[in-house]
Parts: structure tokens; C-alpha cells; sequence
């Protein structure tokens, strides 16, 4: 995980990369890379010398630079494809810069109170701008101005203003933002930059304040606020005609004054946010820190999660409602895609966090009927109170596969890892999973392939239940749902443990067509089955009560079965039977 740390600059030498090319390489193309530690850059330039005579001096954009990133800039003639910039020598000249370029430098001195800048409708909404200072007198005040209007132009989506490093709060600057649809990012040209106030206007997605940014008096008129980490608000309001609860989004690292008790702000996890979003659209999300959720993470696209080594729990006070649910960590709707992936240490998990009224930690689905609802677990560790992973006897129609990880419940009594009473497809690759009851399929199709199931209590016990689980101390448990759906469970490998391996039973005199298909695999536990015939081809079995007698043989075992038995325990039996097939 290779990451670039730098000293903080003492000089101009200290802030500059030279890359020096033989004059063999005169006239021929080719391709560089500027290293550059980790953080957020605005107005990023690349000055083109030869020998001390400047070639080219060309925009390269506002980037945030993570871990892994490459940023490939195509200059060609002095030009770059990501957009022109210019450098001014007074603010009245910037909206004019604006017209023709994405970035403008201030270069001449900003001081008192009548520096206003009206930002032009965007020839290109989508195309970020920005705005640079290189040097802003103590208690100068600067204003901008949106000047598109809907009707017959558009304003800029995104844009950063960049501010200089500045000594302290009595000195900074005033600054207020009217950019009502527009997001724009407070950030700093130095080490460090302190706002006096703010007062914002932007759009409902953000004004950002970046870090190393400080702003000792923040006053919200429209939009919700996002503070990075590195950055700093001491004090918070909101103006007296803005009616809407503002949304605080906090990075972890970021600081921000207590609002608990201040019922116009509402503080939101800036990781949490994001996988929110991605959540819903759909997308590739890595969680680089341990969260807490207030409430369930609803997946609406096709999501990719990466744990990576990171926890996602329920707060410890339970989870308020969402679409009609609040006893599951995470929620998979019909048409979504989950897949959860592990990358880091292996001890990433999805965790109900001690709160018994969070029964699940993954849950599929929320609606009785429509397009499948889908979920692959390659690693992290699952755990709810009473399921790791469950559905819903009236909401069928899903698709899980496990091909790693751990799945678990914390009940000691009545967990179980997998509740299926849905009509789908369950798949088991690989991973561990383990509770009273492993998995207890009450309807649809379960194929077991690898991986270990397991039972983590001594004692078996059965019970008819209507709506819910019915054995305990099984690893996979065979019992009718009172729907009457289909059900099949076939073992084709891994290790199935348990006071019984498995068990098949009616517990309600259901009628539905069921079936049972093992072999291959290993069965340390006892094997019974009330309704199902022939089912058993191939395995290596710990119980030798299927040989006991020639009709309970003649009754579990294929015509062509071929069984190996390796004793677990010491066991008294009868007589064994000898089948002539």
C-alpha cells in the first residue's frame, strides 16, 4: 500500500519537482509522471522550461490525489485537454477570464470590502471552474455572484475557490458565496487558510470546506455543508429565512462544533453518505473506516462493497425505520445486486452490534413480488442476532451465493446463520457458516459445493413455527415453509457438523414437493430424513445408522452408492447389513 509523504515546503526549491530530459529526447514524444503526496490540489500548472526559458505554463485541473491514482495530462503546443486558465491582476477582471477559461489566478493584492465577482452562465455546466488568490490584505472581504439564470442559462455545477495562507482569524478574510446551484469547495493555496465568516448559498449537494481550511463563523442560507478531514468550523448557523434542516456531512478527522442539541443541523457521516449513494446507483464502494448507521443501508443498484478490514454496525440504540424496516443492517431490494468483498485484513464485517432487535445483518427483500434480488459474499463476516443472512417466506424470488467469509448469528439459543424460507436460489462455494442451525431451508433450492456448515451447540431440538425457524442444532435443516413451495437441497462437497449434519422433516404437514440429493462431501453428525428416498450417492459419513438396517439402507441410499464412514466417537450398533448392490 505505497503512499507519498512530504514535508511541509520552506522554500520555493522545496515545492518544485524537476524532471530533466537528455537533448536526445528533443523533438520526440513520450510520457512523465509528477510524483505528488496524497491530498486535494487546485489549479494544478505544469511550467514547460528549457533551461531557464519558459516553453509552456499549462492548466492541469483540480484533482484529489488518493492512494493508487495515476492522473495522465495530454499537453500538446502549449495546450492541455482539460481546459485553459489565466492569470488576472485584479478581481475585476476575473468574470471576464471566466467566459474563456476553466481557471483563473488572481495575482495582484485583494483588499477592503468591494471585491465582488459575478460568475457567468457556464458554456460547459459540467466543466469545474476555479477561482485563485495569491495574496488577500487582513479583513479583505470578498463576494461571489451567480449570474445564470434557468431561463436562459446555465450555472456552473462545480466550483473551488482557492484562498492563501493566512496568519489568523482577526486578519482573514470575510467571504459569501450566492452560487444557489452550484457546489462550491473552500480551499487553501498554502498550508493553511482561516475564513473570518462565510455566509453560503450553494446547492442542496454542498459547500465543501477542504482541509487545512478554517472558518471561524459559517452561516448557512441554502445547501448542506460538507467538512473534509483536515478542516475546521468553530461555530455554526443557520440564516433566519432558511427553513430546512441543514445536513452536516463530517469526514472522520474533521473538526465541527456540537450540534446534538441544534434541531436545524443534522450531523451525517460523510463514508456513510457516499455508500448511500453508491448504494443506490450502483458502483464500486471501498469503506475506509469502521461506521455506525442510524439506519438500514438500502441497496438499490449493483454494488460492490469492499469492507476492507473495516466494520459497518447498527448504533447501539437500534435502527430507525426504512422502507418498512429496521431489524437489518443492510437491506437488498429487488432488482439490486450486492456483492460483498473483504480485501484488506480479513476482518471486515457487516454486525448487528449488540442490539437484539436488529435480527439480521443482510436481508432480502423488501417487496412481495418483482425482479430478483441478488447477493454474493466473497469474504467479511456477517452477524445479526438471529441470522446472518435471511429472507422471507412471502417474498420470494432471490439469488445468494457464498464463496467466502463467515456468516453467524449471535443468538446462542435459536440462531441461525442462513434463514431461507423464500423461494430462490442459495449457493455454497465456500466461506464458514455457523450458528445453533447453519441453514435452514424452508424453501427453494440449495446447492452445496464447498466451504463448512456447522451447527455450534451440542443438543438437537424441533419445532413447528409458521413464520420462522424450527430446529436447532442442525447444520443444514430441511423443513417445509407452510407456503408449500418448492424445496431441493443437493450436497455436492464441503463439511456439513452438527449434532445433525443434516436433518429433513415436516413439522406441519406440508404438502409441497421436496427433495434431497447428497454425493459428495463430509458429514460429521447424523443424517435423517422422514420424507425424501435414494437420496444418498457418495459422502464420508460419521453416523453408520444408515446401515443399521436393511430398510433404513435400502430407503436413504442409491442403487450405486459409494460411502465411506469415519467413526467420530465410539458407538454400539446391531449387526451390520450386507446390501447385495
Amino acid at each position: 500500500e505505497p503512499k507519498l509523504e512530504a514535508t511541509t515546503a520552506t522554500d520555493d526549491s522545496e515545492k518544485t519537482v524537476s524532471i530533466a530530459f537528455s537533448n536526445d529526447d528533443k523533438n520526440t514524444s513520450g510520457t512523465f509522471y509528477i510524483p505528488v503526496p496524497t491530498g486535494n490540489y487546485t489549479n494544478v500548472r505544469v511550467k514547460i522550461l528549457n533551461d531557464t526559458e519558459e516553453l509552456a505554463n499549462v492548466f492541469g485541473g483540480s484533482y484529489t490525489i488518493a492512494r493508487r491514482d495515476l492522473k495522465r495530462l495530454s499537453i500538446s503546443s502549449g495546450t492541455i485537454t482539460g481546459g485553459e486558465a489565466q492569470t488576472v491582476s485584479s478581481v475585476s477582471e476575473v468574470a471576464g477570464a471566466l467566459g474563456k477559461n476553466t481557471a483563473v489566478t488572481v495575482s495582484g493584492e485583494v483588499s477592503g470590502e468591494s471585491n465582488k465577482i459575478e460568475v457567468p452562465a457556464a458554456q460547459s455546466p459540467e466543466t469545474p471552474i476555479s477561482i485563485a488568490f495569491q495574496s488577500v490584505a487582513s479583513g479583505a472581504k470578498i463576494e461571489f455572484e451567480d449570474k445564470a439564470t434557468s431561463e436562459t442559462s446555465s450555472s456552473v455545477k462545480d466550483m473551488t475557490i482557492a484562498l492563501p495562507e493566512t496568519e489568523g482569524a482577526e486578519e482573514a478574510p470575510v467571504v459569501n458565496v450566492n452560487m444557489p446551484n452550484t457546489t462550491v469547495t473552500l480551499s487553501s493555496n498554502g498550508g493553511s487558510t482561516t475564513i473570518k465568516e462565510a455566509t453560503a448559498s450553494t446547492a442542496e449537494n454542498t459547500l465543501v470546506v477542504d482541509a487545512g481550511v478554517t472558518i471561524t463563523k459559517l452561516i448557512v442560507k441554502k445547501g448542506n455543508v460538507r467538512v473534509k478531514k483536515g478542516a475546521t468550523i468553530t461555530a455554526i448557523e443557520r440564516a433566519s429565512g432558511n427553513t430546512n434542516v441543514v445536513k452536516v456531512f463530517v469526514e472522520s478527522g474533521a473538526k465541527y462544533p456540537d450540534l446534538s442539541a441544534n434541531t436545524n443541523f443534522e450531523i451525517v457521516d460523510a463514508a456513510i453518505a457516499e455508500m448511500e449513494a453508491v448504494a443506490k446507483a450502483g458502483g464500486n464502494f471501498i469503506l475506509e473506516q469502521d461506521v455506525i448507521l442510524f439506519r438500514p443501508l438500502v441497496v438499490e443498484g449493483a454494488l460492490t462493497l469492499d469492507l476492507n478490514g473495516h466494520s459497518i454496525k447498527a448504533k447501539t440504540t437500534g435502527l430507525e425505520q426504512v422502507l418498512k424496516t429496521k431489524d437489518a443492517v443492510v437491506l437488498v431490494r429487488r432488482g439490486a445486486q450486492l456483492t460483498i468483498n473483504d480485501s484488506s485484513n480479513g476482518k471486515g464485517s457487516i454486525d448487528y452490534n449488540g442490539v437484539e432487535s436488529v435480527y439480521v445483518a443482510v436481508k432480502l427483500t423488501d417487496g412481495a413480488s418483482g425482479e430478483v434480488a441478488k447477493l454474493t459474499v466473497n469474504g467479511g463476516t456477517l452477524k445479526g442476532y438471529y441470522y446472518g443472512i435471511s429472507g422471507n417466506g412471502t417474498r420470494h424470488g432471490t439469488e445468494v451465493v457464498i464463496n467466502g467469509g463467515a456468516i453467524t448469528a449471535a443468538n446462542a439459543g435459536e440462531g441461525t446463520a442462513i434463514y431461507h424460507p423464500q423461494d430462490g436460489l442459495l449457493t455454497v462455494n465456500g466461506g464458514t457458516v455457523s450458528a445453533p442451525t447453519g441453514i435452514e431451508m424452508r424453501s427453494g433450492t440449495l446447492t452445496v459445493n464447498a466451504g463448512a456448515i456447522k451447527s455450534t451447540v451440542s443438543t438437537f431440538d424441533e419445532k413447528g413455527n409458521g413464520s420462522g425457524t424450527t430446529m436447532t442444532g442442525v447444520a443444514v435443516a430441511v423443513s417445509q415453509h407452510v407456503t408449500d413451495k418448492d424445496l431441493k437441497v443437493v450436497i455436492n462437497g464441503g463439511t456439513l457438523t452438527g449434532p445433525y449434519a443434516l436433518y429433513e422433516k415436516d413439522l406441519q404437514n406440508e404438502t409441497g414437493t421436496k427433495a434431497l440429493e447428497i454425493k459428495d462431501g463430509i458429514f460429521e453428525g447424523q443424517v435423517y430424513s422422514k420424507n425424501c428416498t435414494a437420496f444418498i450417492k457418495g459422502g464420508t459419513f460419521s453416523d453408520v445408522s444408515a446401515l443399521e438396517s436393511k430398510e433404513r439402507a435400502l430407503i436413504y441410499l442409491t442403487d450405486d452408492a459409494k460411502l465411506s464412514l469415519v467413526l467420530g466417537k465410539d458407538c454400539t450398533v446391531s449387526p451390520f447389513i450386507v446390501l447385495e448392490s
